[in-house]
């Protein structure tokens, strides 16, 4: 079973939505099934895998293309059978309205045990913000943040508590030098039909709105937590400095080359989390102890504050609201 984080208490500081001094149990969640998206690359396929070598756990891996290769795939290299293939396109809200119901069948025929957990990863970072999601909203955003907030809403009334959903932030949502080292501009934020609307812009932009997405998916825990049913638990993860992923896959090769001339460097300081370790924690963060209040911010699995601009609760109601009604569900 994965490695537990144990209890520890928590003092108001430490997370907003703490009033008053509380011991916070650290408790493992029940086998059941653990939905992952972009489980095909990077830290989702970690968590992914580090979920299936466990062997107790059906793994549903949400991913865009080849869902069947990959299902295969990890079934072969952790020798759990019960990986399951679902295509799941998060930048066209049909495909995902359409994998939330094959998925939600398979719940509700028993053809998969209770669903206890669903890993928010996959993202995009692009050269611009004028690339659009089959709905005409801007792909970062529209990937990142409506996407998963559309996913998660379909499937909120199948999970079955206690039950976990953690979004996969970034410390980029700082935006200053000390955890980004300068390589990522500051978040944006800006009304929220602006940030879903395509719009001309350079790579700088592009990276602008990135950070702003991972600000937002903040925002979005934090709302979540306070409309999710009770024994439903939500967290943000920030899965460290991890230089092997692929997620400026679609920059340019001159781009790519000086991202990896610059992690070369780093990736033997203690600044770098392995994929591996940083695909554990959010293995743990899924389905293992959590010493933490439904809400809180994960940094590498330890929970401490994020940003203070983080902090906004208009913000997340805005959010909320705008986030419905482009996806069309009830605020």
């Amino acid at each position: 079973m994965l490695a537990p984080y144990g209890s520890r208490d928590l003092h108001h500081d430490a997370n907003p939505f703490i009033r008053y001094r509380v011991r916070v149990t650290a408790r493992e969640l029940p086998t059941g099934t653990v939905v992952v998206t972009g489980a095909s690359r990077g830290i989702g396929q970690a968590a992914a895998r580090e979920l299936a070598a466990d062997g107790d756990w059906h793994i549903v891996l949400a991913v865009r293309s080849d869902a069947d290769a990959h299902a295969r795939e990890l079934a072969s290299r952790t020798g759990n059978p019960h990986i399951h293939p679902l295509t799941c396109d998060l930048a066209s809200l049909a495909c995902v309205q359409t994998a939330a119901a094959c998925l939600a069948e398979l719940l509700d025929t028993e053809s998969l045990p209770a669903l206890r957990a669903l890993i928010a990863n996959a993202g995009v970072q692009l050269n611009s913000t004028a690339d659009t999601t089959a709905d005409g909203y801007e792909r970062t955003f529209g990937t990142n943040v409506i996407g998963h907030y559309a996913l998660i809403r379909e499937l909120l009334p199948h999970l079955s508590a206690p039950a976990r959903v953690v979004l996969v932030t970034s410390a980029t949502h700082f935006g200053d030098f000390r955890h980004t080292y300068g390589s990522m501009p500051a978040p944006r934020w800006m009304e929220v039909d602006a940030l879903a609307r395509p719009r001309p812009g350079n790579r700088r932009d592009g990276q602008a709105t990135y950070t702003t997405s991972k600000l937002a998916l903040i925002y979005l825990t934090h709302v979540l937590a306070r409309h999710v049913p009770q024994g439903v638990d939500v967290y943000s993860f920030n899965p460290g400095l991890v230089l092997q992923t692929s997620i400026m896959r679609e920059y340019g090769p001159i781009a790519r080359r000086a991202a990896r001339l610059l992690a070369t460097p780093l990736q033997h300081t203690p600044l770098a989390v392995s994929l591996q370790e940083s695909g554990r924690r959010l293995a743990e963060a899924a389905v293992g102890c959590v010493a933490a209040p439904s809400g809180s911010y994960l940094d590498v699995g330890r929970p401490t504050r994020s940003s203070a601009e983080s902090y906004d609760q208009q913000r997340e109601a805005d959010l909320w609201t705008r986030l419905a009604a482009l996806t069309g569900h009830e605020p």
